[in-house]
């Protein structure tokens, strides 16, 4: 039995209960050593702990999945309280902060914090260092793995920490390119557009793309691309997807490339989330260009 007796250990034990299932899903052994380092650990399904004594030494920024619950826990003789808004965690304001654990004992053992998914940023600090060193910590909820949000323009970059899991994919044209067969990896056989997603899940980062085909050329092909080949531009260019599902048997036919949202943005410097890249026909994102769909299938492949 392993008897823990600090934060460190916690989070030194809680990493090697982590590894095995956060490598399957896209988190490379480099990221979660960093993440680490920062004091923050995705030890289970829908919890972040965060190593409150990190923070110290400067202000941390942490992405999270919704869904996503906190745990603090400290050494030190902190506080820890939620600032109300932006204006309140820069300027150290706790006037009208709540007092979530106002003793500043030690709690080497953690303070757990429900995130609320309707508010996408929330703000945690110690009143005692929060001026004078910037004890603070600020978290952003929801959006996909290295999709930019308010905590990637808030603090440095090694003091930023992004422990989603969530890989998010837009629609952009019927085949990827720049050309063809530029694939990494292809797969026959595949029963799905869904499982071809999750190879594509799977070898984060690597992967930024995905292609299903299933039509009288190409019986379930499924082919990945790696993200610092595949063109959006290029793969816009090639024409609406065709994601045609009726009940009628052999009247089958799907051809889509899938595209990472952050390699999207990256490409083309729109964010995913602004009004204009999301509305009507003229989307530059292809959202409005399938076709013809099959709801079950779309609403599948959406839920990301």
């Amino acid at each position: 039995m392993i008897k823990i007796r600090s934060v460190r250990q916690i989070h030194a034990y809680r990493l090697l209960t982590i590894v095995a299932t956060l490598l399957p899903i896209g988190t490379t052994a480099t990221e979660i050593a960093a993440s680490t380092a920062l004091g923050v650990v995705r030890y289970s399904a829908g919890m972040v702990s965060i190593d409150f004594d990190v923070p110290r030494y400067g202000p941390l920024c942490v992405s999270v999945d919704e869904g996503d619950d906190l745990e603090f826990a400290w050494e030190e003789y902190h506080n820890l309280h939620q600032l109300p808004n932006e204006a309140s965690f820069r300027d150290c304001d706790f006037s009208e902060a709540v007092a979530l654990a106002p003793e500043g004992n030690p709690m080497p053992m953690g303070y757990q914090v429900e995130v609320t998914e309707e508010v996408r940023e929330q703000y945690f600090a110690c009143s005692k260092i929060c001026a004078s060193n910037g004890h603070k910590v600020k978290v952003c909820v929801g959006g996909s793995i290295g999709q930019a949000n308010g905590c990637t323009t808030e603090c440095k970059p090694d003091r930023t920490i992004d422990v989603r899991t969530t890989i998010g994919y837009v629609p952009v044209g019927r085949v990827c390119r720049p050309k063809n067969a530029d694939g990494y990896a292809i797969f026959t056989g595949v029963d799905t557009p869904e499982s071809c997603r999750r190879r594509c899940d799977k070898d984060f980062p690597r992967c930024g793309a995905w292609e299903f085909e299933n039509y009288a050329l190409d019986d379930k092909e499924c082919e990945l691309h790696e993200r610092s080949v595949v063109s959006y531009n290029e793969t816009l260019a090639m024409g609406d997807c065709q994601i045609l599902t009726n009940s009628s048997e052999n009247d089958d036919s799907y051809r889509c490339c899938w595209i990472a949202k952050d390699v999207v943005e990256a490409q083309t410097g729109i964010t995913m989330g602004d009004a204009d890249a999301l509305s009507g026909s003229s989307s530059p994102f292809g959202w409005f260009k399938i076709l013809a769909i099959s709801i079950p299938t779309i609403v599948t492949l959406f839920i990301c």
